[in-house]
């Protein structure tokens, strides 16, 4: 009899702890997230930033040939 009772509390103490493991997965899944869209964002400036320059560098040849 003491098997089953001690199969019941690791399965009670199991069922009990999946809420928690789901909240720290969905709080590792968020922080994953947003550090991929930050990168991804900055990743995106710095090359919008390199067409800016680009882009004043050949205004500034325009503007001087004439």
């Amino acid at each position: 009899m003491s098997t089953t009772t001690t199969s019941f509390n690791i399965l009670g103490i199991f069922i009990t702890l999946i809420p928690l493991i789901l909240s720290v997965a969905a709080i590792i899944f968020i922080i994953w997230f947003a550090l991929t869209l930050i990168k991804m964002l900055q990743e995106k400036n710095r090359i919008l930033a390199e067409i800016s320059t680009e882009v004043k560098k050949f205004n500034q040849k325009n503007t001087d040939t004439f």
